[in-house]
C-alpha cells in the first residue's frame, strides 16, 4: 500500500502526486494562518521588530497585569 495520494493523470502512488498534494495542503495552511492572525489583530512584522503597537484582541484572554519586560538571562552553564 502506498502512502502517496493519487492525482489525475498519474498512477497510484506517484511521487509527483504527493508533492502536489503537499504543496496544496501547505498553501491552505498558510491561508488559514494568515486569516486567523488578521482576525485577531496580530501583526507578525510588529512582533518580529519587537515593537508591538496594538495588543491583539483574542476573546477570553485578558491582558497581562505585569507589563514589565521579561528578563532574557540565559540559564547558568552546567559544570561537569
Amino acid at each position: 500500500m502506498s502512502c502517496f495520494r493519487t492525482a489525475p493523470g498519474y498512477g497510484r502512488g506517484h511521487p509527483d502526486a504527493a508533492h502536489r498534494a503537499y504543496a496544496n495542503d501547505r498553501a491552505g495552511l498558510y491561508q488559514v494562518l494568515a486569516s486567523t492572525l488578521q482576525h485577531y489583530g496580530i501583526n507578525l512584522n510588529d512582533a518580529a521588530s519587537g515593537k508591538v503597537e496594538t495588543a491583539p484582541l483574542i476573546p477570553g484572554v485578558s491582558p497581562s497585569k505585569d507589563m514589565a519586560e521579561p528578563s532574557a538571562n540565559p540559564p547558568a552553564a552546567q559544570q561537569n
